[in-house]
């Protein structure tokens, strides 16, 4: 299944029908899924900057962690992907939209106390205990 060429996995039909772009991206996916780093990273650096706009464009807190993330998810279900290039791009950033979304939900949960605290505290000297119950000094 791990067979080397760049239309590996092709009939000679399917290897016809073939832009050079489209083998190129066939050969990649299919070295990736293999587990070649390299071709992970030519993946990755193909898309890396377009999704890190879209992510940044979005508000992401962190993008560069989210879009490390996103990357992150697609090596793991690289397996599950069939399609050709533009197919390959729309599912990265079904993905990226998907973490975004994550983040947004994570984001709302979480709760941020502030603690205000007043310009001028009192000097110890003038703090006055007060008997909780009565309310005497």
């Amino acid at each position: 299944m791990c067979a080397g060429g760049d239309d590996a996995g092709l009939d000679d039909y399917d290897r016809s029908r073939l832009s050079d772009d489209d083998r190129v991206f066939t050969g990649r996916l299919a070295r990736a899924r293999c587990g070649d780093p390299r071709a992970f990273e030519e993946l990755l650096r193909w898309l890396e900057r377009p999704v890190g706009g879209y992510l940044r464009a979005r508000g992401a807190d962190d993008w560069e962690a989210l879009a490390n993330d996103v990357f992150v998810r697609a090596l793991g279900a690289i397996d599950r992907f069939e399609g050709n290039a533009v197919q390959f791009r729309a599912w990265v950033f079904r993905i990226a939209r998907n973490a975004l979304i994550d983040e947004r939900r994570h984001r709302a949960r979480r709760v941020d106390t502030v603690v205000t605290v007043p310009h001028e505290l009192p000097d110890a000297g003038t703090i006055v205990m007060q008997d909780a119950e009565t309310g005497e000094q």
